[in-house]
């Protein structure tokens, strides 16, 4: 089951999670997800949602890549102390 990200606030849907405010149980795929709901964060409508794929390199960094406008794009949280700083590349 893939991840989804809110293009517009950047809310990921994990499947795993579910999301217990609308009633979607764990275990929910996204494609499964009634056609009415909405991100919990920002109220964005389901079409504004984009698969992404989440790879975990270690257990403090989290690399992101999603695909827009058919370039991929990949989020790179940095880790100082107890501070996170995040970059965006794009091609």
């Amino acid at each position: 089951m893939g991840k989804y990200r809110c293009t517009i606030c950047g809310y990921i849907y994990d499947p795993e999670d579910g999301d217990a405010d609308s009633g979607i149980p764990p275990g929910t795929p996204f494609e499964k997800l009634p056609d009415d709901w909405k991100c919990p964060v920002c109220g964005a409508h389901k079409d504004s949602f984009e698969k992404v794929e989440l790879l975990e390199v270690d257990d403090h960094c989290v690399f992101i890549t999603f695909r827009e406008a058919g370039a991929a794009h990949t989020i790179t949280p940095y880790l100082l102390g107890k501070a996170c700083f995040i970059s965006i590349s794009k091609p």
